[in-house]
C-alpha cells in the first residue's frame, strides 16, 4: 500500500469511528473494526514511500538561510 491510500485509509477509519460514537450501533460497530483491521494490516504489511518526491522543507532552516541576505 502507497502512502496516499494509507492516508485515505486512515481518513475513513476515523470516519467511520466518529460515527460510531455518534450513533451507537452494531452496524457502525462493525464498519469500524472492519476498517481499524485494514489499517493493521496496512501497518504490519508496510507502507511504500514514493521515491524522487520533494520532502517538506523546515520552515526554520529556510529562514535562517536567508536573514543574511
Amino acid at each position: 500500500m502507497n502512502a496516499l491510500e494509507f492516508i485515505d485509509l486512515v481518513t475513513n477509519m476515523r470516519a467511520a469511528q466518529k460515527k460510531y460514537f455518534k450513533q451507537r450501533g452494531q452496524s457502525n460497530m462493525r464498519a469500524s473494526i472492519e476498517i481499524e483491521r485494514q489499517v493493521d494490516q496496512a501497518l504490519e504489511e508496510g507502507i511504500t514511500i514514493p521515491e524522487g518526491k520533494p520532502k517538506q522543507l523546515d520552515m526554520f532552516a529556510m529562514a535562517n538561510t536567508t536573514q543574511g541576505e
